[in-house]
């Protein structure tokens, strides 16, 4: 059995009281925001370059690529708090549901790390999470921090960000009514950006002419004016104009990189799906593809064996609301997960 990893003591205290204030704040206090993840002139400046190269081009995969997560949960320094185990299982379920189409899959490397560091355990700043990204770092995984609060939902990297990680909001993680900032803020580790994004040559036409250097460099999704507070019943209830005139926007609130309602978020595009693909391929080779095993779904004893205490085991997580009893991974536990159970069970194992 996995032992927890903690990591204590002031070193990372040492490092925040070092750090620069939040921009436009004297006390380092930052207003909320859905996603912290910016891009800035100069990286933007990069992305185009990587973009003209070809680096997000390239042949689908043949089969599935499996991808480590690594967790790490910070705690106060007496060893309080942290987000609980079954929040990050369902984060990782989260993300599977959100790639599938790209032909990635993740898991959880290891045992769950904790910091237990009440400096970072509500942290106020990007530079704060900056710091928190450097403690403990795995290499050959993304590294996945989950602080008890803070100014934003997540934050993350790009390939060619100074700073690698994704640090994590508990209340945006793990949630029936929020799994899609989790595969939101993996989006952009791969290389995608807000679909409402200005920082390469402006905003998008809605007739689609400047989508390869405007916009989020995507094509088949739609120019977007940044919809967050303009969504209801998951359509956009906005009414802003078109930057370069002519077709209305329509903008894709049910994209997972959008500022939509969270609970409006379930897909990538094909477009996006062949960048991330590609970014994974040619750009994220330092993550390895050999951490996760491909999962034996219903062994649910993982005793190695399928037999009737496997069903036993599954009635069992289903009546405690275990995030792996929802087998179709529809994000609710019902009827239709006992049949799903039993088909993945008379298919055996790989």
């Amino acid at each position: 059995m996995f032992r927890p990893q903690v990591v204590r003591g002031a070193a990372g205290a040492a490092v925040l009281a070092a750090g620069p204030l939040a921009p436009g704040s004297a006390s380092g206090q930052e207003v909320f925001r859905e996603c912290a993840t910016v891009l800035t002139p100069g990286e933007a400046a990069r992305a185009l370059r990587l973009q003209a190269a070809g680096a997000y081009t390239g042949a689908a995969p043949e089969a599935v690529t499996r991808i480590g997560l690594t967790f790490h949960v910070v705690r106060t320094s007496a060893g309080t708090g942290g987000l609980e185990q079954a929040r990050l299982d369902q984060a990782v379920i989260d993300a599977n549901w959100g790639f599938a189409a790209m032909g990635v899959q993740f898991c959880q490397v290891g045992p769950t790390r904790f910091i237990d560091n009440s400096a970072f355990y509500s942290i106020t700043s990007t530079s704060q999470a900056n710091a928190l990204r450097l403690i403990d770092v795995v290499p050959g995984t993304i590294n996945c921090y989950f602080v008890n609060s803070a100014p934003f939902c997540g934050i993350s990297s790009f390939t060619f960000s100074s700073v690698q990680g994704i640090v994590y909001n508990n209340s945006c993680v793990g949630l029936p009514t929020n799994r899609s900032t989790f595969p939101h803020e993996i989006g952009h580790y791969f290389d995608l950006f807000h679909t409402h994004e200005t920082g390469m040559g402006g905003p998008e036409c809605t007739n689609g002419s400047n989508c390869a250097t405007a916009g989020d460099l995507v094509c088949d999704t739609p120019a977007d004016p940044n919809v967050l507070g303009q969504v209801s019943n998951c359509l956009w209830v906005g009414s802003a104009s078109p930057p370069c005139g002519g077709l209305p926007y329509n903008p894709p609130v049910r994209n997972f990189m959008s500022y939509s309602d969270k609970e409006c978020r379930d897909h990538y595009t094909p477009g996006q799906n062949a960048r991330g693909a590609a970014t994974l391929a040619n750009l994220r080779t330092e993550l390895s593809r050999t951490l996760c095993a491909p999962p034996c779904y219903p062994d649910c004893t993982s005793d190695g064996a399928l037999n009737l205490s496997d069903f036993g085991c599954f009635t069992t997580k289903f009546a405690l609301g275990d995030a792996y009893a929802d087998c179709n991974q529809d994000g609710a536990r019902n009827l239709s997960d006992f049949g799903c159970f039993q088909t993945k069970f008379a298919l055996g194992c790989p």
